[in-house]
């Protein structure tokens, strides 16, 4: 048992049975591994002959002997060859530890870079001990102060408040408080009757934390014979009042700063934590005082699980206080009453924690010392712990666990792991043990459990939810963790197993280095609970005794609830809240109503949260069907189904894919209405669905212009419509050659555009008649009559696009081919076609012929550069239309199927991006490969099932990736294998080694096994919009944090960092009804009158002249917009084009003369003159520009 060294040290320092020697050292941990590594000794003593001779001699080495040392033998009779080798000290032979380093790896490690990176995490975690002199001074000086407390005679309650309300000091009494009129007994004080060093310090395994550590100090409080009715509790209270002015008081003779805090919010768990002082505070530590108690302080049958031990007054049982929670004055008559209270068994357990921290801890040293790599997996599993936020599963229930499956857990009775293990196989020991136990029908017991009675098997498993009983065989280490505490620890663990089980991908830093606390990132719904009712009818006489303080119960309760409500819609359901905080002395406690914020945590199923219909048992089961009424209230009915069977059920209207999204919400918040009657806005804030309305137009828009019934429907409606046109196009007869397929090349029919496409009404002739293209591709007939001129082909296509438009005609459809009018070797030619519902077709013809052609005339020696270069960007244009869009559409459209929740992300991600005016600068394509990034590595998450979390992911990659040193792989086909990932590594370092100012992929995302497949992103964002992309996100994302119900700001950006803002027409806008916030006054009658655009597929009158800024002015300025109904273009100047430069004819832009003092001679040097250039973008904009703001 470690102890802090010092002349005359008291015995009752040290716990009891426990010899006084320090912790293993360094050496004792060498000396255990040679224990459990077997290894032959006379291998290794030859091995280190052979390094001996090597060096005194000449280095000769035979074959046989080679052999030797690789664990071969040559046949007898074999000769041997000697062969001279030359003395090279960078070929040395390893040394014995090297070898015996390089065989753990192999047997103990996963892999040699795991081992690697392992190692150097426990070098940054682990605490240096030998800096802490200072620290053991002041425990030296604690428990010196401890030792000489001054009695204090016993006191009545009144009096004991009155004499330390004068110190200053104010009680930490748990609630309920006592009160004077109810108390009778008094209240003493005499100093500990022994003092231990307790918690990780001494078994060094603290961990290294950004708020410091903590050293535990266990002080056993003299023998008192209260246990009933919070006796116990309100002494316990009182001891810590009197550690606290004696140690921290005024007239204290230490100087320690002293303070109260409750663990896990319960008042009853309060300790007196000493901050550092003097020397001691360079340290970033505290010591922490634990009360304890002897384990046979109290009878011990009184603290069974099964016991009852508070008989407080309550309205259904008149029973108060029998004399005062003293049980040695009961009578027969009142002991038949108490057989049919309730069990306090959480009561009952933290009055035994206090009772055996002393043995636990010896427990954890011995298995400390048994095992040397037992300390490196504690601090592993704490760093674990700590990064995932788990407080109540903490970092000493891990250590215990350890312990136990160190002496059983495996299979029939044996041992799961053995101490001769690894740190690595025994914290993956752990972790798949959390993963696949069955805690709720397997309680474990670290001593086999053969007891009858008070402490059986079975009193455990009826008063606990989940049961883990420590070596006395008393105390259940899981008694105060609630089972949906348990089922997070046990979901983490699971996601942890996965990432042992990886191959492809290294996942040490989700395991071990990424905080993984965070809500927003880590569950599906969020709600807060903002008022919790102080009554409510599951708070009940008995749910009081174990819970006197509602906000504990209702945290407790409510997962129970709602997991017995929504089954297999969500596979977690939690509650958490923040921590009370540590709190003066001199100040009452704080309380969790007030203090703090209780958080619904929900992991959804996304295979089953949005179905319509919840079944219950059947009618004629009278009971079951009475709690599914009592469980559902008047949302219960009784239905027939088409199978024949009458049950009871639960349905839900949602008419949209958003709504059913969000029934899992509906289905929240009517059960927190009805049994609790905490209404929403009025006590609840719910996280889903806060996102939906800005992928919907604004409720502003007339329907004539967008039907709201369109977004109900879904994507379904268009991708029946692209089902009967495909049928259509395919059944054309009549023309060379026929129409074999047709394939999707547009987002909508992917399920990821940001607006579901809308039908034209020819009828209303409504403005904004904007018509979305949606992209198809027409696959013919093959034929080996193509000519081989690419001009040639393209007028070919067009003539095909002219016959097949007249079919069309024929049955009804409007069609218009659009051609470039010039001739040229690039698929720029087209078909529109709206349909007879009013969806709009762009219809082009795939030709493999294209691809040979133009690979043909890039490889042609006699082509000159500009003709191969015109090759290049044909090839390049045809690569993305033809392959690229088409291939990146079929794997979108797979995923959204398999991810419910992707398509609302992606949504939501294009619609943040161009609310940012930044859609000139990122393709959707691109988009939507970072959106299914995310579910496709969700690590260290689970796959998101809502929009709202994928959107907020997103975010985080979007801010915290490192685009400049690292590529983006999207693996869709999830057939990519580690060497391809390796090869696009080493593709992307050579790029970034020949291209340092990145003029190219500043995000670089590859998305399959294609060498090709990084053309998304190649061109466009350019290094400088990838700053402000990271900037924005981090922005939103700290916005989330401290303003949580104000989510339109994060579609609000700033127009303060443009040079220009060019002011366009809302009533020029085709897209104007899809803008943010728009006017009401253009959609009034009167002015809708005046519109005269003709009804043309894909007409943007703000995307073409977005173009035309491109064109001309690419090279000059940066231009932002947002590509739904925006009516601002930010206008941003390169700086590489500002700086001064002398004049000459080649100069690409409008230029002035360098502006100088009169004092100055005149600079020969021109500017760029930004006025000049305005005012031509003006002019260029005429009829659609209103005008143009400088604002810098």
């Amino acid at each position: 048992m470690p102890q802090i060294k010092r002349k005359n040290t008291s015995a009752l320092w040290q716990p009891k049975k426990m010899a006084k020697t320090d912790l293993p050292s360094s050496e004792e941990d060498s000396d255990s591994s040679r224990d459990y590594i077997e290894e032959s000794d006379t291998s290794e003593q030859s091995i280190s002959q052979d390094e001996k001779d090597r060096s005194e001699e000449d280095e000769y080495m035979s074959v046989d002997e080679e052999e030797e040392e690789n664990g071969d033998h040559k046949p007898e009779g074999a000769r041997s060859v000697i062969i001279k080798k030359k003395k090279n000290p960078l070929y040395k032979a390893p040394t014995n530890e090297e070898i015996q380093g390089l065989k753990e790896t192999t047997d103990l490690f996963k892999s040699n870079i795991f081992r690697l990176q392992l190692d150097e995490l426990l070098s940054e975690i682990r605490l240096d001990y030998t800096k802490h002199k200072h620290l053991e001074s002041a425990l030296h000086s604690l428990k010196s102060a401890l030792d000489s407390l001054p009695p204090i005679p016993p006191q009545s309650l009144s009096e004991i408040k009155t004499r330390l309300l004068k110190q200053n000091i104010k009680i930490p009494f748990p609630i309920p408080a006592p009160e004077e009129k109810d108390v009778k007994y008094m209240f003493g004080f005499e100093k500990p009757t022994a003092v231990h060093l307790i918690g990780s310090y001494p078994l060094r395994t603290v961990i290294r934390k950004r708020e410091g550590f903590s050293v535990d100090v266990g002080v056993v409080m003299p023998r008192e014979k209260d246990y009933m009715n919070y006796r116990y509790f309100y002494k316990r209270a009182y001891y810590l009042a009197v550690l606290a002015n004696l140690l921290g008081g005024k007239n204290a003779k230490t100087k320690f700063s002293v303070r109260f805090k409750c663990v896990n919010g319960d008042l009853r768990q309060t300790i007196l934590v000493l901050d550092p002082s003097g020397d001691f505070s360079t340290l970033n530590c505290d010591i922490r005082i634990f009360p304890c108690i002897p384990p046979d302080l109290f009878p011990i049958k009184r603290l069974s699980p099964s016991r009852n031990n508070v008989r407080l007054h309550s309205t259904s049982t008149p029973l108060q206080s029998l004399t005062n929670g003293d049980s040695s004055t009961t009578t027969k008559s009142e002991l038949s009453n108490l057989s049919s209270l309730p069990a306090t068994s959480q009561y009952n357990t933290l009055i035994l924690r206090d009772a055996h921290i002393i043995s636990n801890f010896t427990f954890l040293h011995e298995h400390n010392k048994l095992c040397p790599a037992f300390k490196d997996a504690c601090v592993i599993g704490k760093l674990w712990l700590y990064q995932r936020g788990f407080e109540q599963f903490n970092g000493f229930i891990w250590s215990m666990l350890l312990g136990y499956l160190l002496e059983s857990g495996g299979i029939n009775g044996g041992k799961k792991l053995s101490k001769g293990f690894s740190s690595y196989q025994l914290v993956r020991g752990v972790m798949d043990f959390l993963a696949n136990h069955d805690f709720k029908k397997k309680p474990l017991f670290i001593k086999k459990n053969e007891a009858v009675g008070e402490f059986s098997q079975e009193v455990f498993t009826e008063n606990f939810d989940v049961v883990f009983v420590d070596a006395s065989g008393r105390l259940n280490l899981f008694g105060l963790i609630p089972k949906h505490a348990l089922d997070q620890v046990q979901h983490e663990a699971r996601l942890g197993m996965s990432y042992f089980n990886e191959v492809n991908e290294d996942r040490f830093e989700a395991l071990f280095l990424r905080r993984v606390d965070d809500l927003k990132f880590r569950y599906d719904n969020i709600a807060k609970i903002t008022h919790i009712p102080s009554t409510y009818p599951l708070y009940n006489d008995s749910s009081k005794l174990e819970y006197p303080d509602n906000f504990l119960h209702f945290a407790r309760i409510l997962p129970v609830l709602l997991s017995k409500a929504l089954t297999d819609r969500v596979t977690l359901i939690t509650t958490t809240h923040n921590n009370l905080p540590p709190w003066p002395v001199s100040s009452s406690p704080p309380s969790l109503a007030t203090d703090a914020s209780l958080y619904l945590c929900i992991l959804l199923n996304h295979e089953q949260s949005t179905r319509l219909v919840d079944k219950g048992p059947p009618s004629n089961d009278e009971v079951a069907a009475e709690n599914f009424q009592k469980l559902w209230g008047r949302k219960a009915e009784t239905r027939r189904f088409k199978d024949g069977s009458i049950v009871e059920s639960v349905v839900w209207e949602a008419k949209s894919m958003e709504e059913k999204a969000l029934i899992v919400r509906q289905m929240v918040l009517h059960l927190l209405n009805l049994h609790f009657r905490i209404g929403e806005y009025n006590g609840v804030y719910y996280w889903a669905g806060n996102l939906d309305e800005f992928i919907r137009p604004s409720p502003i828009v007339p329907k004539r212009i967008y039907n709201p019934t369109t977004n109900d429907q879904g994507f379904q409606t268009v991708m029946h419509e692209y089902q009967e046109f495909s049928k259509l196009v395919t059944s054309i007869d009549n023309i060379p050659l026929q129409i074999e397929s047709i394939s999707s090349a547009h987002s909508a029919l992917r399920y990821s555009s940001v607006f579901i496409p809308r039908p034209y009404i020819f009828s209303s002739h409504a403005a904004f008649s904007y018509i979305e293209p949606i992209e198809v591709r027409l696959h013919l007939e093959g034929s080996a009559k193509w000519p081989d001129d690419l001009v040639a082909i393209q007028k070919m296509k067009v003539a095909f696009y002219i016959r097949i438009a007249e079919k069309l005609c024929e049955n009804g459809l409007n069609t218009v081919v659009v051609t470039n009018g010039k001739d040229s070797i690039e698929a720029n030619d087209f078909m529109d076609v709206i349909s007879q519902s009013g969806y709009g077709f762009r219809c082009r013809i795939y030709l493999e012929r294209d691809k040979t052609l133009l690979e043909r005339g890039i490889k042609d020696k006699r082509s000159t550069q500009t003709k191969k270069d015109e090759y290049t960007k044909a090839l390049k244009k045809y690569r993305r239309l033809f392959v690229g869009i088409p291939m990146h559409t079929s794997h979108i459209h797979t995923l959204c199927n398999k991810y419910t929740s992707l398509s609302l992300t992606i949504r939501i991600t294009k619609r943040w991006f161009s609310a940012h005016l930044l859609s000139p600068h990122i393709e959707e394509e691109l988009i939507e490969l970072l959106c299914a990034y995310i579910y496709l590595n969700p690590s260290p998450f689970a796959i998101p099932a809502s929009g709202i979390t994928g959107f907020l992911r997103v975010l985080y990659l979007l801010s915290h990736f490192d685009w400049k040193n690292e590529p983006l792989i999207v693996d869709i086909p999830g057939d990519m294998t580690s060497t391809r990932m390796s090869e696009i590594r080493a593709e992307f370092k050579r790029m970034r080694k020949s291209d340092e100012q990145i003029r190219h992929a500043a995000m670089y995302v590859v998305s399959g096994n294609n060498k090709e497949d990084h053309s998304w992103g190649w061109d466009t964002p350019e290094r400088v919009v990838v700053a402000r992309i990271q900037a924005l996100a981090s922005c939103a994302l700290n916005h989330i944090d401290t303003a949580e119900n104000e989510w339109k700001r994060l579609f609000v950006t700033p127009l303060n960092v443009y040079d220009a803002i060019i002011h366009v027409d809302p009533s020029k806008c085709t897209r104007y009804y899809e803008n943010l916030n728009p006017s009401p006054k253009y959609f009034a009658n009167d002015h809708l009158a005046q519109r005269s655009l003709p009804v043309i597929v894909g007409l943007d009158p703000v995307d073409v002249y977005i173009n035309d800024l491109l064109k001309l002015y690419s090279n000059t300025a940066l231009f932002f917009y947002d590509r739904y109904g925006g009516t601002m273009i930010g206008v941003l100047w390169k700086p590489t084009e500002l700086s001064p430069r002398r004049w000459r004819a080649t100069l690409e832009f409008s230029t002035m003369p360098e502006e100088y003092t009169s004092n100055e001679i005149a600079s020969k040097n021109v500017v760029l003159n930004q006025h000049a250039i305005l005012a031509e973008m003006e002019r260029l904009g005429s009829g659609l520009v209103t005008h143009v703001e400088i604002t810098k």
